[in-house]
C-alpha cells in the first residue's frame, strides 16, 4: 500500500487478511501508521512521497520485478509524468469516478 499521509483505518479488512503487508509512506506518514499498529512493515521514503524511492525499494529489497498500480488520478498522473509507467490499461465506465457524487 502507498499513503502519503499515513492516515489509515486500522480496522480495514485489508490489514487483517491475506499475506504480508508493506506500507510505503512519508516520514510523517510512517509515524502516524506505526502509532496505529496496522501490522504492516512501514517504509518511510523521506519527507515527501518519492515514487523513484518506492519502486527502488520494492525492486531491491522485495524482489518486485513487475508491479500493477491501482489508484486514483493523482497517483497515475504522478507515475506517468515521472515516466515510471511502461503500460497503461484504461477502463471505461458509465460514470465519472472523479465526480464527488460518484458512488
Amino acid at each position: 500500500a502507498v499513503s502519503g499521509s499515513g492516515e489509515l483505518d486500522p480496522a480495514a479488512r485489508f490489514w487483517h487478511t491475506g499475506g504480508e503487508k508493506v506500507l510505503l509512506t512519508t516520514d510523517d506518514g510512517a509515524r502516524r501508521a506505526r502509532a496505529l499498529g496496522i501490522g504492516a512493515d512501514v517504509v518511510s521514503l523521506g519527507p515527501a512521497l518519492d515514487w523513484h524511492a518506492a519502486l527502488e525499494h520494492l525492486h531491491d529489497r522485495r524482489g518486485v520485478r513487475r508491479l500493477m498500480v491501482e489508484g486514483g488520478g493523482s497517483v497515475h498522473t504522478q507515475l506517468l509524468q515521472q515516466e515510471l509507467a511502461d503500460e497503461l490499461q484504461l477502463v471505461l465506465a458509465p460514470l465519472l469516478v472523479g465526480d464527488p457524487a460518484a458512488p
